[in-house]
């Protein structure tokens, strides 16, 4: 953005916002790179056969063309008017001598985690990988955006009360209120916080399915996936269904290290409450989401691959299995289309074999 904004922005000045990222401490943000000037210039001419390699920055920097694009120049000065504010809050930040580095607690966490029982925000997370339309990129509201831009005003507003629990399975007796504290949330924190989720769940969740105290087991031992059309052992990942309403009948006379809720067992070095996120999660059936788990139809075993996607003409178009019993067009199945394929090649082998005289 900032390399480009020279060349097409009337009036920007060049020293003096590098001057405000030398303030800020983000001078880096003014060096343009080859990757960064070639990645432009083969947006504007995707045939060039220009490299980083055979060009200096210099070079690939005066063959950048101005935008000719209204919308591409209404982006860019939207974009260089956001950075000079993020720059200017930094600085003064900075000069008040204020610190918003406040560490994040549990009851932190817990407040963003409980955010979600909100339609509001329930919705937004629901759209937040939804692929953006060109307006919403040229105005910067990505569904992404849209979703952490409402956690953090929500987390942020002292207003807004969020009240969790009581989840004495978990060794939460009474409920959970997570006021605001000191803590700050930003766009930046409120991303860092859903990774930081993500690897924990998916660390605890794949020791606990391993134990085979998971809802996967508890399901099999009942005989119960017959019982649901389709299901399927990756479907109940991460669900405690199973698990919890085992718990509830340890309470009425089985056997509670048996059958209770152990998932603190699993937590190892991964923080407590991390387990009413889960439950929270789990609650809402935005666990696979959360921890970014693909569906079966984009994964690959032994057993199975995932669907070809054709990219071109020159892709090789791969017969799709009908609803009427899995053949194709010519009577075959899958299956029997790879064995067939298996075959031709190693007759085109062993034809070769026999010209060569090997």
């Amino acid at each position: 953005i900032l390399m480009m904004a020279p060349g097409n922005l009337p009036g920007f000045d060049r020293d003096e916002f590098s001057n405000l990222a030398e303030r800020a401490g983000k001078k880096i943000i003014m060096k343009a790179t080859r990757a960064m000037a070639l990645l432009e210039i083969k947006r504007c001419n995707p045939r060039t056969k220009y490299t980083a390699k055979n060009r200096t920055l210099n070079q690939l920097l005066n063959m950048l063309t101005p935008l000719t694009d209204d919308k591409d120049v209404a982006y860019v000065t939207r974009k260089v008017e956001g950075i000079k504010k993020s720059l200017l809050d930094i600085i003064a930040i900075k000069e008040a001598g204020v610190s918003n580095a406040a560490p994040i607690t549990s009851t932190d966490r817990l407040r963003c985690t409980g955010l979600h029982l909100r339609d509001d925000v329930f919705e937004a997370f629901q759209k937040r990988d939804d692929t953006p339309t060109r307006e919403e990129l040229d105005a910067g509201e990505t569904p992404s955006s849209k979703y952490h831009a409402l956690v953090v005003r929500l987390h942020n507003d002292a207003s807004v009360e969020v009240v969790l629990g009581p989840f004495p399975s978990l060794g939460y007796n009474e409920p959970i209120v997570c006021e605001k504290g000191d803590f700050e949330m930003t766009v930046e924190k409120s991303k860092k916080l859903d990774g930081s989720n993500r690897r924990s769940l998916n660390a605890i969740i794949d020791r606990y399915e391993r134990s085979g105290n998971g809802s996967n087991q508890h399901a099999h031992n009942r005989g119960e996936f017959e019982l649901e059309e389709g299901a399927s052992v990756d479907s109940l990942w991460g669900r405690t269904t199973h698990a919890q309403r085992d718990q509830n009948e340890a309470g009425n006379g089985q056997d509670e290290t048996e059958c209770g809720d152990d998932r603190a067992n699993f937590l190892r070095s991964e923080p407590k409450d991390i387990l009413v996120t889960w439950q929270i999660f789990d609650k809402l059936d935005m666990i696979r989401k959360v921890c970014a788990k693909l569906g079966e139809s984009h994964r690959a075993s032994s057993e199975a691959t995932p669907p070809s996607t054709a990219r071109g003409s020159r892709s090789r178009k791969t017969p799709r299995p009908q609803e009427d019993g899995g053949e194709d067009d010519e009577g075959m199945t899958p299956k029997e289309l790879d064995l067939l394929f298996f075959k031709a090649q190693k007759i085109r082998r062993l034809d070769r074999q026999v010209m060569t005289g090997r």
